[in-house]
């Protein structure tokens, strides 16, 4: 299988990235590795790695020049992804300063892209675990329904990472707040009608008309508006199945 190229890859205990700069080709030898395709798990195979790419998996691969680990019981994997964390976004909990995950100006359209920290102390302990890539969300933005707009990020720890998805989708909190259920659908409620309203009225703002936002900044309601346009999906966090049916009838009425 030549030429197998994995967007990311971590292995296990075998060594650290200063080492790997040693050689420009890597040769890891009778490793398990567990592919993300139809190959499935490979036992006691060689990986070559060169310029940073897997360019050959197979076995008995030889490179005299090349930088050799012996992976024997080991097993390597593609990277994992966090699919929900405020990873890069929260350094210590209890610390405001440490904290970019929160906003009491914005809520729906609370974009944390520029916020992301790739010097954060927490990303290498993740990358040690195996995950190389991140869906990062804020904690809360103003109010307590819309939380903000998630983007995703490679956690190699370059101080020049930028996302490589911006605001992929929208997240809301059902439950674990101040206030009662049967409100927060209500709010859900008044948040679309005003978006709508909002999109109606776009050429009466462009033009320097007047709009009453409501309690919602036009960011918040452009963002609002990339829903009901089906350019992001909504992620629902509840504790409750119930919710998620409420949601989805709600949204096939909308």
């Amino acid at each position: 299988m030549n030429m197998i190229k994995f967007s990311s890859f971590i292995f296990l205990g075998l060594l650290s990235l200063s080492m790997f700069a040693k050689a420009d080709d890597i040769l890891i030898k009778n490793a398990t590795v567990v592919t993300s395709s139809d190959s499935g798990i490979i036992n006691e195979t060689d990986i070559l790695i060169r310029d940073g790419i897997i360019s050959s998996i197979g076995r008995d691969i030889s490179n005299e020049d090349a930088f050799i680990i012996e992976a024997s019981g080991r097993i390597i994997t593609p990277g994992l992804l966090a699919p929900a964390t405020n990873l890069g976004l929260i350094e210590i909990e209890l610390e405001a300063e440490t904290r970019d995950d929160r906003t009491k100006h914005f809520s729906a359209g609370f974009s944390i892209s520029s916020a992301f920290n790739p010097s954060s102390t927490l990303i290498p302990y993740n990358r040690t675990a195996g995950i190389t890539t991140a869906i990062v969300f804020p904690s809360s933005g103003k109010g307590d329904l819309f939380q903000g707009l998630g983007s995703v990020f490679k956690t190699h720890g370059r101080i020049d990472t930028q996302p490589i998805v911006t605001d992929l989708a929208m997240v809301m909190q059902m439950g674990g707040i101040q206030d009662s259920r049967a409100s927060t659908f209500l709010e859900l409620e008044d948040a679309i009608m005003k978006a709508k309203q909002f999109k109606r009225s776009r050429n009466l703002i462009l033009r320097g008309g007047f709009f009453d936002t409501g309690k919602y900044s036009e960011r918040d309601l452009e963002a609002l508006s990339d829903l009901l346009d089906k350019k992001k999906p909504l992620i629902v966090k509840t504790n409750r199945a119930s919710d998620m049916l409420r949601i989805i009838e709600f949204s096939k009425k909308r």
